[in-house]
């Protein structure tokens, strides 16, 4: 007996050395996530127009280019293109007319835009384009496939700008402002 009392105390010795493991216990619970990214379209002038020049004897200005850089990422449903359209508000002023009396101005349809692919159009026309009545489009990207409706890497543009009057005007500078205008419907 001695044997088995000892035997049991050892056993009981041991049991007590040895950790003792359990299940383990958990809980989890769930949320819902959404994420929305939101359609984004931007254009920039990369190069600004330098200035137009209107020699003694024309009445045409040399060609000069304006570098803008573009970029989109739309929604599926939007599969109408991007159009990259250029459009002026009101005639372009002689900056000295306070001090000389020029009252002189070159009308918004005297300056034009060659398209990509096209020929010099004048700004100012009746027709809408990019919702602006009145604007040229420049050029018109396809948004068809996926691939196309994201362009966040960037698309840049050289749009030749030229001035043509149809009468002759001041001797002086006159100044106005390009709107350069990336849209998708």
């Amino acid at each position: 007996m001695k044997g088995y009392k000892l035997y049991l105390a050892v056993a009981v010795l041991l049991l007590l050395a040895v950790p003792s493991f359990g299940q383990a216990v958990s809980s989890t619970a769930t949320t819902p996530i959404n994420v929305t990214r939101t359609e984004s379209i931007s254009i920039s002038v990369t190069t600004a127009l330098p200035t137009l020049t209107i020699p003694g004897g024309s009445l045409n200005s040399d060609i000069q280019n304006v570098v803008v850089q573009s970029s989109w990422n739309l929604k599926q449903t939007r599969t109408n293109g991007v159009q990259i359209c250029v459009s002026a508000v009101g005639a372009l002023a002689g900056v000295n007319a306070g001090t000389t009396g020029n009252t002189d101005t070159i009308p918004v349809n005297n300056v034009y835009v060659t398209p990509s692919g096209g020929s010099a159009t004048a700004l100012g026309g009746a027709t809408a384009v990019c919702g602006i009545t009145g604007a040229v489009q420049f050029k018109n990207y396809p948004t068809t496939t996926a691939a196309q409706r994201k362009n966040t890497t960037g698309q840049s543009d050289t749009i030749p700008v030229q001035v043509k009057l149809a009468a002759d005007v001041a001797a002086d500078s006159y100044t106005g402002t390009l709107n350069l205008t990336a849209y998708s419907n």
